[in-house]
């Protein structure tokens, strides 16, 4: 990794940096403890991608590779179905 980027968290996979506040004006949005909010991520993706209408700041998007999804009719399962086995 370099001494730039950080990991990339949250659903919306926002790739951060580890100084936000030394690069672009759309860059303080990648603050790796803030990101860790889901409120934030939404607020931070939306302002990344310049109001829902740039998604070239994610690889997965550039290169392609969301494609063989998409239009997908996908189910959405939460839990897990041993977690009652879990100790608390």
């Amino acid at each position: 990794m370099s001494d730039k980027w950080g990991p990339s968290v949250g659903l919306p996979q926002i790739r951060t940096l580890r100084d936000p506040t030394a690069w672009g004006p759309l860059d303080v949005w990648r603050d790796a403890d803030k990101l860790r909010q889901v409120d934030y991520q939404a607020a931070a993706a939306y302002a990344i991608s310049k109001n829902g209408t740039d998604f070239t700041p994610w690889s997965v998007y550039r290169s392609g590779s969301y494609l063989p999804h998409k239009g997908k009719d996908y189910v959405i399962r939460t839990g897990h179905e041993r977690a009652h086995l879990w100790d608390s």
